[in-house]
C-alpha cells in the first residue's frame, strides 16, 4: 500500500463515518438529466436476496445446461464466497439520484481535486454515490476523458475513488459504507477548467466496507453486503471552486 494518504479533511472516521462535502455549494435538481439504473426488476425497497430456486424437469439435457452454467459462475471470483461480501448477489440493485453536482476544486494548485456527488433524496436521510478524483502527484487522478477500470483499488491509496455511503444525515455521519470492487467509469467529458461532465459508470459493484481512521485502509466486511449499479449516465456542469 502506498505510504502516501489522502488529506485528513476528506475523510474523517469515528464510530461511523463523516464525509466532508467538497464546498459550501448546493446541488442542483436532476431535472431532465436524470440518471436511471437499468432495469432489474429489482424494487428499491427489495434489499433481501432471491431464495427461489429455479424449477427442473426431468430432462437429462436441461440438467446439463444448469450444470454447465454452475461450471461458468464459479469461474468468477466474484461469484465465490470468500467471506467478503455476499459473492456476487446484490443486496441493493441500482442508484436513483434525486440531485447531484459535480465540483472542480482548484484553491490548492498543488493539490486539485475533481468531486461528483450524487443523493438519493434532497433530505436527511439520504444515500450518496461519490467518485472522486485526486489529481495531483502520487495520484495523478483523471483530468479528461478516458476509459477507467475499477477493480483492484483501495480507499487508502486510489487516484479515482468511487463509494457509496448509506444513511446519512445532514452532517455526514452515514450508516455504512461501500467502495468499489469492480466495474467501469468512461469519462466523455471533464476538464480542470470546468465546463461539463458527461459520464457512463457501468459493471459496478461495491463492497460494504470498513475504513481505518489512521490508514484510509478499506476493508471488505465478512459477510457484508454488495451494491451493485449496472449503468448510470451523468451529465452536467461543473462548478469551479478557486
Amino acid at each position: 500500500m502506498s505510504g502516501h494518504l489522502h488529506p485528513v479533511s476528506k475523510l474523517t472516521l469515528g464510530s461511523l463515518i463523516t464525509l466532508l462535502s467538497a464546498c459550501e455549494m448546493g446541488m442542483a435538481p436532476m431535472g431532465t438529466l436524470v440518471i436511471e439504473p437499468e432495469d432489474t426488476g429489482v424494487s428499491d425497497d427489495d434489499r433481501g436476496f432471491d431464495d427461489e430456486s429455479d424449477e427442473r424437469d426431468d430432462d437429462p439435457s436441461d440438467a446439463d445446461e444448469d450444470q454447465q452454467e454452475e461450471d461458468d459462475s464459479s469461474s468468477d471470483p466474484l461469484d465465490q464466497d470468500d467471506g467478503w461480501g455476499q459473492g456476487d448477489q446484490c443486496a441493493i440493485d441500482g442508484f436513483e439520484t434525486m440531485i447531484h453536482q459535480a465540483v472542480q476544486d482548484n484553491q490548492n494548485p498543488e493539490q486539485p481535486l475533481f468531486m461528483y456527488q450524487a443523493r438519493s433524496s434532497d433530505v436527511a436521510p439520504f444515500d450518496e454515490l461519490r467518485i472522486s478524483s485526486y489529481q495531483a502527484s502520487p495520484y495523478t487522478g483523471p483530468t479528461g476523458p478516458g476509459s477507467y477500470p475499477l477493480a483492484g483499488t483501495n480507499y487508502a491509496d486510489c487516484s479515482l475513488c468511487v463509494l457509496v455511503i448509506e444513511g446519512c444525515s445532514e452532517d455526514y455521519m452515514c450508516d455504512t459504507v461501500y467502495f468499489v470492487a469492480d466495474g467501469t467509469l468512461t469519462i466523455d467529458r471533464l476538464s480542470m477548467s470546468g465546463g461539463a461532465f458527461s459520464a457512463t459508470l457501468s459493471d459496478a459493484v461495491f463492497q460494504e466496507v470498513t475504513i481505518d481512521p489512521e490508514t484510509y485502509e478499506s476493508v471488505p466486511v465478512s459477510g457484508g453486503d454488495n451494491w451493485c449499479v449496472d449503468s448510470m449516465e451523468i451529465e452536467l456542469p461543473i462548478y469551479l471552486y478557486e
